[in-house]
């Protein structure tokens, strides 16, 4: 299958996700020579490099009857995070701290349930003691139940020591947030302690 192929097959599931492609369309072969068969119990999934269907995994026929399709929307946004601690430990200023950002947005309502993790890094700015990581993360996440879906975050900070030891913090896990509002800008700022 070529690249073409592939990148339409993306293009149809999240169409679909968004309502724009009846739910079959995603059950067809895009294998080359166009052979077109669809799911037989209509489940969702995704088409693999050589042309199998694989369902979406916890679909059986009697979950797909029991709970309807959710209609799915796309949140966009942007969330402006900062992570601030103080350096308590013997940590030289020549070493760099690396600040580990985890994120995922989870939620479940009637049976339909969304999750979505994203992660990322970075080298902390150090002053005086006092450490921050600033984190600008654009995101668009597809989602089932907007309303009662939270944003959980997850940090991890590390060094070395002037003996070339390392030093870890994992603060205790921040405060969630509601799911921000289509297009917002998000400040979120986490005191995590000191390292």
């Amino acid at each position: 299958m070529n690249k073409s192929v592939s990148k339409l097959t993306f293009l149809a599931i999240a169409a679909s996700l968004a309502g724009a492609v009846p739910s079959n369309a995603l059950a067809q072969d895009a294998a080359p020579g166009g052979a077109a068969t669809p799911d037989a119990q209509g489940k969702f999934g995704f088409m693999t490099p050589k042309g199998a269907f694989v369902p979406l995994p916890n679909q059986s026929p009697e979950t797909a009857a029991a709970v309807p399709p959710a209609a799915a929307v796309a949140r966009s946004g942007t969330l402006n995070i900062t992570v601030r601690f103080q350096v308590l430990s013997n940590i030289p200023s020549t070493n760099k701290i690396n600040c580990s950002l985890s994120l995922n947005v989870r939620g479940s309502d009637q049976g339909v349930s969304d999750y979505v993790y994203q992660t990322t890094s970075r080298f902390a700015t150090v002053n005086s003691g006092k450490g921050t990581c600033t984190f600008v993360l654009k995101y668009l996440w597809i989602l089932n139940v907007p309303a009662v879906d939270t944003v959980n975050f997850y940090i991890s900070l590390y060094g070395n020591d002037a003996n070339n030891s390392s030093i870890s913090l994992t603060p205790n896990q921040p405060p969630s947030i509601p799911l921000p509002a289509q297009g917002a800008t998000t400040p979120v700022v986490i005191n995590a302690g000191g390292l």
